[in-house]
């Protein structure tokens, strides 16, 4: 009875947590991330990106988030929810980079990254951090991905 209770219990919460983050929104993402090559660091920025984030719970009870991204691809992640966060299992995405030296030195690039993530509410909106991981290997910049810093502003459409 005590272990029945305890699933029921658990259960209402995770409804609560979806509830609180389920629904349509516009977002923009910005940030940059840092890659160590055999010689030297580099600083690259993620291309800011504009669209749409829709956050639903499947008919099997898993958390959906889809980020559709305006002029790319669209991205499906799974996604595990409390009730103050909701985190976004890291999945491999291509990813915009350009040096932070400008468009007059590599106009930038494509790379196949790991990208995970956590979001929280701050009231309507929902402020994710990025984390990006993986190995660049581009004609001038081939490296690991140490530090990402890439957030993301998702605001619930009304």
């Amino acid at each position: 009875m005590l272990a029945a209770t305890i699933a029921v219990a658990l259960c209402a919460c995770a409804k609560v947590g979806i509830s609180l983050f389920q629904g349509e929104y516009s977002f923009k993402s910005s940030g940059s991330i840092e890659v160590q090559g055999e010689d030297c660091n580099y600083t690259l920025k993620t291309a800011n990106e504009i669209g749409q984030i829709h956050i639903n719970q499947a008919y099997d009870g898993t958390v959906k988030v889809s980020m559709n991204v305006i002029g790319g691809g669209v991205t499906v992640f799974d996604a595990r929810v409390s009730d103050t966060a909701i985190i976004l299992v890291p999945r491999t995405r291509t990813v915009h980079l350009s040096p932070e030296l400008g468009p007059d030195f590599l106009t930038g690039f494509d790379a196949e990254l790991t990208m995970g993530g956590i979001g929280r509410k701050s009231g309507k909106d929902i402020i994710f951090d990025f984390e990006y991981s993986g190995k660049v290997d581009a004609l001038l910049i081939k490296g690991t991905v140490t530090r990402s810093a890439v957030e993301c502003v998702a605001s619930r459409n009304e």
